[in-house]
């Protein structure tokens, strides 16, 4: 009878632990970035930064404002008004997203979230994802099934990849009490971070962070000297 066989993989080997540290490590510099601007941005005002000036990554407008008196402190007022454009919520692409949907998909705001997670908790743990998956069986191990030419197969759950997860499940004919087959595969693996980016690449994912960061500081661009203190 026809059936659904699943082809598991085996002997997986461990992702470095050391990537979440150069993880927490990139996530620690984007963060600084945007904090040195606030204090360089204070200080262009002819003001005196403090402990309390860094820069504010709010999830909606009652957040911010409250935020924003103590964290932007001393800065020009067109200055906090630009810090306020750089929200999250503020971004036209996202502005029906919730504070929760804002967390995954917004490059800001997830660095919030992962950067919060390293610096006060846990280090970001980073997983193996399968993306895609090229395969024929090898005829040598095939026992008790039979293959159709065309043979349908269905992607397994490729959230994470572990011993003994499901690379793929695939329609066949089950002629004996033992069916088995291995297969020659080229699998897409592709590096995630777990928790506060779920399904997210990790490649992908900081290098969103990077590109928002810099968007961030190129809207400061003129020179210190150039900008007018507010009295």
């Amino acid at each position: 009878s026809f059936g659904l066989y699943h082809l598991k993989f085996r002997d997986v080997g461990a992702i470095p632990s050391e990537w979440s540290v150069v993880v927490g490590d990139f996530l620690h510099n984007a963060r600084t970035a945007l904090d040195h601007l606030v204090w360089q941005l204070v200080l262009a005002n002819d003001a005196t930064p403090g402990v309390s000036n860094q820069f504010p990554i709010c999830l909606t407008p009652d957040e911010f404002a409250k935020s924003a008196k103590l964290r932007l402190r001393g800065m020009r007022n067109d200055d906090a008004q630009a810090i306020e454009d750089a929200q999250p919520y503020a971004n036209e692409e996202f502005r029906d997203y919730s504070p929760v949907q804002l967390k995954i998909d917004h490059p800001l705001a997830i660095l919030r979230e992962l950067s919060n997670t390293d610096k006060h908790r846990v280090l970001n743990p980073t997983l193996a994802a399968v993306r895609n998956v090229i395969w024929s069986p090898l005829p040598s191990t095939v026992r008790d099934l039979d293959l159709p030419d065309g043979t349908d197969s269905y992607p397994g759950l490729l959230d994470s990849l572990t011993e003994g997860s499901v690379l793929m499940s695939i329609v066949a004919e089950r002629t004996g009490p033992d069916p088995y087959l291995d297969v020659d595969a080229v699998v897409g693996v592709e590096i995630n971070l777990g928790r506060d980016a779920p399904n997210k690449s990790m490649v992908a994912t900081l290098n969103a962070v990077l590109a928002e960061v810099r968007a961030i500081v190129a809207r400061f661009s003129p020179p210190d000297a150039l900008r007018t203190p507010e009295t």
